[in-house]
């Protein structure tokens, strides 16, 4: 019977070793300590037949995976061997939550990029991810890209994907990578393999400053947060975003809408009901942070506001909202989020038939204008988009 909570120290690899492969099914959870001096063969070939873990937290020693001290054979046998060690966790059949983390504040891990594709392509069952400052290493788009596939073509069950204060680099290279032409390179390719996604709901792209983790494209953007059908939360902070990179992630908060039908009512209060509900089901984005991205994008500028606020107005859903230069938007922000949590998608769904049923419907409006009885704004804002109200039902 498997038992919960292996608490498990490279101090005592041998024991880490031999616990693993002499009693395969007993741990569910497996924490380790990783450091220059950790042997990763024998853990590897401790946990190729493990058939129970289903969480594995790594805290990592600044020492391990950093080849800057190596060279030739030994180096690349380093980084084969760290790589080997993702591939297994990867396989393990039951994994469904892999944690990464420095091992001390405020060091950072140092791993190569294309553990994370032998990683990803076989871990089936994994719903969530999270990487702690970590400088992945050895970087070309290539890299980057083999992950992203690896990530599309495999993940159906993952929720969450965090990087958290992480950098692209080359190896001992102090810079985030840069592509042909000179430029940052992009996480582009992960986006859109994120978006593709079924069961995702999180995404969190941190960088230890700005563009380490290298650029992101309004078009790669909007398929993230528009394709994405499950997408619940995202953030980003530290990338120079354009713009139109900008503009696309407020045009994605934008619900188009329809009018629905009036109900059998006299012509004139149809003619009043100005209604509308959302002309399609889009993913249920609720929750949206920008923060440390408007080094080239000012929220300053006015077609950035505008396209917020144009969101603001239409999305019923969304519940926070933080942006980079809130300032300017501060007071749409908390007016429409408030009306958003106080129920205005349900009760403007319900709007046509409030008058034909004077039972629980009508009375959670009324609850609602008690409610907001204070504020000005939100009463005359529910009043006026529903005015069947003041007939008296």
């Amino acid at each position: 019977m498997a038992h919960a909570g292996a608490f498990l120290f490279c101090a005592e690899e041998y024991f880490v070793h031999k616990r693993i492969r002499d009693s395969p099914d007993d741990f569910t959870d497996l924490q380790l300590w990783l450091n220059s001096s950790s042997c990763t063969g024998a853990l590897t070939e401790a946990l190729t037949q493990n058939t129970s873990i289903q969480q594995v937290t790594l805290l990592i020693h600044e020492s391990f995976g950093d080849t800057s001290t190596t060279t030739g054979t030994t180096s690349d046998l380093q980084r084969q061997n760290i790589s080997n060690l993702f591939r297994v966790l990867g396989r393990l059949p039951q994994l469904q939550q892999l944690f990464l983390n420095t091992y001390r504040f405020p060091f950072v891990a140092t791993l190569p990029i294309k553990a994370f594709s032998n990683l990803f392509e076989g871990a089936h069952q994994l719903i969530a991810f999270k990487l702690w400052r970590t400088d992945l290493y050895g970087c070309c788009q290539g890299d980057v890209d083999a992950w992203a596939h690896a990530l599309a073509g495999t993940c159906v069950c993952l929720q969450e994907f965090r990087l958290i204060k992480c950098r692209l680099t080359e190896e001992h290279e102090e810079e985030a990578i840069r592509d042909d032409s000179g430029t940052f390179g992009t996480m582009d390719s992960i986006l859109v393999a994120l978006s593709t996604l079924p069961a995702l709901q999180e995404v969190e792209l941190s960088a230890t400053k700005l563009s380490a983790l290298g650029t992101l494209s309004s078009e790669s953007l909007r398929q993230l947060l528009r394709g994405s059908r499950s997408l619940q939360s995202f953030s980003l902070m530290h990338f120079d975003l354009s713009e139109a990179a900008v503009i696309s992630i407020a045009e994605s908060l934008h619900v188009y809408h329809q009018q629905t039908g009036a109900p059998s009512i006299d012509t004139a209060t149809q003619q009043n009901h100005r209604q509308s509900l959302p002309q399609r089901q889009r993913g249920s984005l609720k929750h949206v942070k920008l923060s440390g991205v408007g080094s080239t994008a000012s929220m300053f500028r006015q077609p950035i506001r505008d396209a917020f606020r144009s969101a603001l107005e239409s999305n019923y859903l969304l519940e926070t909202l933080f942006i980079f230069d809130e300032g300017n938007l501060r007071d749409e922000i908390r007016f429409y989020l408030k009306l958003n949590r106080l129920g205005r998608y349900q009760l403007l769904q319900q709007a046509p038939v409030i008058t034909t049923q004077r039972g629980g419907r009508f009375q959670e409006w009324i609850e609602i204008l008690v409610q907001v009885h204070d504020d000005l704004n939100c009463l005359f804002y529910f009043l006026h988009e529903c005015p069947l109200l003041l007939s008296g039902g």
